[in-house]
């Protein structure tokens, strides 16, 4: 899980954030993106760290926390 938040933070902050995500992620929307942050940054402050990244990650099914588990359909 560690190596996949790392793959996120672009810029090594040790969170990540919008930006970030649409810029491993081209394809997506806005909306999609919106709908990730919501699930996964618990604390409302704009920004995905480790830990609130694990605890997605962990309430996922699989327990491996894909956007597109969060994309609207």
């Amino acid at each position: 899980m560690k190596n996949d938040f790392i793959a996120f933070d672009l810029n090594s902050d040790g969170n990540v954030d919008a930006s970030e995500v649409r810029k491993e992620f081209k394809g997506l929307s806005q909306k999609d993106i919106s709908g990730f942050f919501i699930a996964a940054d618990t604390n409302e402050d704009g920004l995905i760290d480790f830990e609130e990244y694990r605890n997605a990650s962990l309430a996922h099914e699989s327990g491996d926390l894909s956007i597109e588990d969060y994309t609207y359909q």
